[in-house]
């Protein structure tokens, strides 16, 4: 199965959007998404940022949700890494984040 949802043969059943999209809107509900733009690491497993699935994904659920960042583990260290990631998703949609999301165990390690 997983193979035919990658050839587009078969729809992603973990692919849920639709039905969040919906009951976001019949609950009236203020809705977040975070999305981990960083380039990937050890601790960092996301889908690429420069991806169109996962620009497209963005672009569309901005469309009833509230759109942030979730900064990288390695964002922590390195600022320009963070400011990166922020001007990614700030290019996306064309409009400045103001959200974001940490990790508590970050901020432990300090």
């Amino acid at each position: 199965q997983r193979i035919q949802v990658l050839r587009n043969q078969y729809r992603d059943p973990f692919d849920t959007y639709d039905l969040q999209e919906e009951v976001a809107k019949k609950g009236n509900a203020q809705t977040h998404y975070f999305f981990l733009l960083g380039n990937g690491g050890p601790l960092d497993r996301n889908i690429a940022p420069s991806r169109p699935g996962l620009i497209g994904l963005i672009k569309r659920l901005r469309a009833f949700a509230t759109i942030g960042i979730h900064p990288s583990y390695l964002s922590g260290d390195k600022h320009s890494e963070l400011k990166s990631e922020i001007g990614h998703l700030n290019n996306i949609l064309g409009e400045p984040i103001t959200t974001s999301r940490q990790h508590y165990f970050v901020f432990i390690k300090r």
